[in-house]
């Protein structure tokens, strides 16, 4: 049963990643690229997993102030940002451990001017609802046909 379960809940857990890809690119808040690159599908016999980086309920929801983030990962947000203005990359180490300071004395308020908020976990909310449906009936159909086969060839087979 699960070669049969498999296929399809492989479609749909891929099905997600790609809402989710689209999601965050439509809202703009690409910057590096390393989120997409962290969406992982990981799947078991009848059941998947997105595994994505630790920094995606940040995304979402900002940050509150208190700890500093990890300013390697300042620096490389800042090697890859476009259209920052040269004082900033003159000394990345500077500049990211400002970033960082200001982060953790602030944190950062989302929904900002920068992104609406709620952009990720509204993808996983809707897939929920609309897309598990799908899911469910696909399997539905698939077991009943399989059922179907393995009944008649029992008969056949008498």
């Amino acid at each position: 049963m699960d070669k049969i379960l498999q296929p399809i809940v492989a479609k749909y857990g891929n099905l997600l990643i790609e809402k989710l890809k689209a999601a965050y690119n439509q809202a703009n808040l690409k910057a590096t690229g390393e989120y997409e690159n962290t969406l992982e599908l990981q799947l078991n016999n009848t059941s998947f997993i997105v595994n994505q980086a630790v920094y995606a309920q940040f995304i979402d929801n900002g940050r509150a102030p208190g700890n500093r983030p990890p300013i390697p990962s300042i620096m490389r947000w800042l090697e890859n940002k476009k259209g920052l203005p040269p004082s900033m990359l003159k000394d990345k180490r500077r500049t990211a451990f400002a970033i960082a300071t200001k982060i953790a004395k602030d944190g950062i308020k989302v929904p900002n001017q920068y992104n609406p908020g709620q952009v990720l976990s509204t993808v996983v909310n809707n897939f929920l609802v609309t897309d598990v449906y799908n899911m469910l009936t696909e399997i539905e159909t698939a077991t009943k046909q399989q059922l179907e086969y393995e009944i008649m060839a029992v008969f056949k087979s008498a």
